[in-house]
């Protein structure tokens, strides 16, 4: 899953923008329960994300840990433009 939210994120320029824009805020995945939902489909939402503040949040980890990633490579990104155009000077 992290591969395809990378992906997702690292490949539109607006989107990553906007994910890196969050800074370290914590970001949570809340999906509103069914009252009536079944318990299987409740469950497998609190995998995911949380129920009534309940939950292991997993995309919302996976998120924040893309965001990270981003966040270093753009700064490698432009530590090497740094460095290329300091090269050129020289």
């Amino acid at each position: 899953m992290y591969e395809a939210v990378y992906k997702k994120f690292s490949q539109d320029p607006a989107l990553k923008e906007f994910l890196i824009g969050t800074d370290v805020s914590p970001i949570i995945y809340v999906i509103d329960a069914d009252p009536d939902a079944d318990p299987d489909a409740v469950a497998n939402n609190r995998f995911w994300g949380t129920v009534n503040n309940v939950g292991v949040n997993m995309l919302g980890q996976i998120l924040q840990k893309v965001r990270d990633d981003l966040r270093q490579e753009k700064g490698r990104d432009r530590q090497f433009r740094f460095n290329t155009l300091l090269d050129q000077r020289g």
